[in-house]
């Protein structure tokens, strides 16, 4: 639970950003919901308890991000940019009072707060990693978050639908 506090906080200083149009191919791949198996703030790993059950959800350019009790802690827009190696992303947060799709019409950054910049890769199809500098700090150029550092790493897998609680609903006759 402190692990949802800690990037909820993190996340909650970063303001708002224009939408953009993203790689379609990296933005695909990004899609869906992704649980947070491992984490790193300033360099500490987390704990399992901390992370455990917590999970993220990216949908278009928006990542929202939720506890072990199903309660979202933040939410962002992010852009990307993978003509850079490693992949960057910017991520700036959204209020989190107003709806999703509100803030999907937003059309301009606040250039008075920082966004949280970082990098991402793909492990495989169904992990990727997660690393970014807290608003501030200069974005990490490696996937670590050294001891002292002002810097975060999770990494994320795809979730796997259990199909026993997958049950096809169909008109009875």
């Amino acid at each position: 639970m402190r692990f949802v506090c800690l990037f909820a906080a993190a996340m909650m200083a970063i303001p708002t950003v224009a939408e953009e149009q993203p790689d379609d191919t990296m933005m695909e791949k990004m899609q869906g919901r992704w649980e947070i198996v491992e984490g790193w703030n300033r360099g500490q790993a987390l704990a399992k308890s901390e992370i455990e059950g917590s999970y993220v959800m990216v949908k278009t350019n928006q990542i929202t991000t939720f506890d072990s009790d199903q309660r979202q802690t933040y939410q962002a827009m992010f852009r990307i940019d993978d003509s850079k190696k490693p992949v960057r992303i910017q991520m700036t947060a959204l209020p989190r009072t107003s709806p999703a799709e509100e803030n999907n019409s937003l059309k301009q950054p606040t250039e008075k707060q920082p966004a949280a910049s970082g990098i991402l890769k793909f492990v495989d199809e169904g992990k990727w990693v997660l690393c970014y500098a807290l608003p501030g700090a200069e974005p990490p150029t490696k996937f670590e978050s050294a001891k002292g550092s002002k810097t975060m790493m999770f990494v994320m897998e795809r979730r796997k639908v259990d199909d026993g609680l997958v049950q096809s609903i169909s008109p009875q006759e």
